[in-house]
């Protein structure tokens, strides 16, 4: 139809510039890998993990709540109530982020990893990261939920190409000998560039009648929907991050690098499904709203085949390179292999259930979303927990790759009880569609 050849249309245009993203961070991260070697390469991931999962707190689940409450505040024409959201939400996250920060600095010196360690003087150098991360995530939420997807976008953009240009540019500088600290250095300033960027958009895109309202503060409304945000947020992080802490923490640091640099690559094959259904959250909360049930599973199936195809073939072209990016990262990175076949097989089978999350989250579904994250966020951890003392970047990988098809399936089954939509990529002819049967949530 010609509604959904023009969404297909404007998210090639998200595409394209979440495709130029990723192959900056992609970049970013084999020139990381090759300057500074497993080990330094694990402290730096190390301490980076350990800053994104310090943000589930100053984040409070604002950006996801952010984006389907702007889309409906910018709908239904609620000025006033946008403002006050974009207010508080800001305050909020600034003086959380700050409490969070100084915290950090004290037990970090005191107690774990302590004043001595590489570790904690890299943490201490990316703890500004734990109020630039929340508030720019919060800022690209607020411009996607004003129907502006695309220019959304440009802040994380801009950020990774920053980085990107100042890693290459280090590096000549010194004859190749960039450290880990320079490196975070380096994270810090990009990722500042990247929110006063984002500012400067919003302050573009924002609409005049919000400007000159009088700010609602609608706290009992907000705190509703916020609290399923936040422990979507921070289940999700940990879901995503307790592979590197348990990794750096039962396992030498060279095996967190292996490790983290093969998430990174792989991340090429989630990509296209992760993007998908990105593009459709505005669309999809206003078409559910609007009751048009079968204009929405249209939507959800078309894009989720193109994001599978695109994913099944980045995942074949990883295999095929596997032997290239060792040679380029070095001797250091040669047990690879497996983490990333591992991850990527993961990842595939994701893909081809990539939108069922968007349709859970954006339809009412957040506590029943939570739920799940929570039991896998479990599951991640005890297979961890079993397997990398085993089988060390080997089990880590088996367990994430697990847990997160066991993540898709749930997000699958639980979206099509509540809407009936088929977030697969057969829609409604799908086997497994017909299998699930039940009462609605």
């Amino acid at each position: 139809s010609e509604h959904v050849r023009a969404v297909l249309k404007r998210g090639s245009v998200i595409y394209l510039m979440q495709l130029g993203g990723f192959g900056l961070q992609f970049l970013s991260g084999l020139i990381l890998g090759r300057a500074l070697g497993a080990s330094e390469f694990g402290r730096y991931s190390l301490a980076v993990t350990i800053v994104i999962m310090l943000r589930i707190g100053a984040a409070l689940g604002l950006p996801m709540m952010l984006l389907k409450t702007v889309a409906i505040y910018t709908a239904d024409s609620e000025w006033p109530r946008l403002r006050g959201l974009l207010i508080a939400g800001g305050l909020a996250i600034g003086a959380v982020a700050l409490v969070i920060s100084a915290a950090t600095g004290i037990v970090s010196g005191f107690i774990w990893p302590g004043p001595n360690s590489e570790t904690t003087r890299l943490l201490w150098i990316a703890l500004p990261l734990v109020l630039i991360s929340p508030l720019l995530d919060a800022l690209s939420s607020v411009i996607k939920g004003l129907h502006r997807q695309a220019l959304g976008q440009a802040p994380e953009f801009l950020r990774v190409l920053l980085y990107l240009f100042a890693l290459v540019a280090i590096q000549l500088a010194v004859a190749g000998k960039l450290d880990a600290r320079s490196a975070m250095i380096l994270r810090v300033a990009a990722d500042a560039a990247g929110l006063a960027a984002g500012f400067v958009l919003l302050w573009r895109v924002l609409p005049s009648q919000v400007l000159s309202a009088p700010p609602r503060f609608d706290f009992p409304a907000w705190r509703h929907g916020l609290l399923s945000f936040v422990a979507m947020d921070g289940l999700h992080l940990i879901f995503q991050q307790i592979d590197v802490l348990m990794l750096g923490a039962m396992r030498p640091i060279a095996d967190v690098g292996v490790f983290r640099m093969a998430s990174t690559l792989t991340f090429v094959v989630l990509f296209a499904s992760t993007l998908a259904g990105g593009t459709l959250n505005p669309i999809i909360v206003t078409a559910w709203s609007q009751g048009r049930r079968e204009y929405l599973q249209d939507i959800c199936v078309r894009v989720s085949r193109i994001g599978f195809l695109v994913s099944a073939l980045a995942f074949l072209g990883l295999a095929a390179s596997i032997p290239v990016l060792i040679w380029i990262l070095g001797h250091d990175f040669s047990g690879i292999t497996l983490p990333i076949l591992i991850l990527g097989a993961g990842h595939l089978v994701r893909a081809a259930m990539s939108v069922s999350p968007s349709i859970l989250l954006m339809t009412g579904g957040e506590r029943v979303a939570a739920w799940g994250v929570a039991a896998t966020a479990i599951l991640n951890t005890a297979l961890n927990f079993a397997l990398i003392p085993l089988w060390g970047a080997n089990g880590a990988a088996l367990a994430t790759a697990t847990s997160t098809v066991a993540l898709g399936i749930y997000y699958l089954v639980r979206a099509y009880q509540r809407t009936g939509i088929d977030g697969t990529l057969l829609g409604r002819h799908s086997p497994l569609a017909r299998f699930i049967s039940g009462p609605r949530a």
